[in-house]
């Protein structure tokens, strides 16, 4: 039976010991990888999914970056958004573009130009 509360599993030689204790089978051991397992992945997945949803995200602010040639210093955007992958902090350099560069951008171009009188 799985020994919940034990302190170690060790599969040794096809031998396997828990908490020093040889066992009889290698039953304990293997449940335990299992289940060490899974609970790695339902750790796991999630941080996946949003780190993927964080990169399509800055996908698409470098795009609205490369894409728009009127867009204020355009350059250092670039530059920002690029060098920003390279530190690995690339989606705080996305949220702070798409709220510093890319919401007044699309904002002044939905805008109705003022009237002349």
């Amino acid at each position: 039976m799985l020994q919940i509360l034990a302190k170690s599993y060790e599969l040794t030689n096809g031998k396997c010991y828990v908490d020093g204790v040889l066992q009889s089978t290698t039953g304990d051991c293997t449940h335990f990888i299992k289940a060490f397992l899974g609970i790695g992945a339902l750790i796991l997945i999630p941080f996946l999914i949003i780190g993927l949803a964080l990169f399509i995200f800055w996908v698409v602010m470098l795009a609205h970056a490369i894409k728009n040639d009127d867009l204020k210093d355009r350059n250092i955007w670039l530059i920002g958004l690029i060098a920003g992958f390279f530190f690995g902090v690339y989606w705080i350099i996305a949220f702070v573009y798409y709220f510093a560069a890319k919401m007044p951008y699309d904002r002044a171009k939905k805008s109705p130009p003022p009237a002349n009188k």
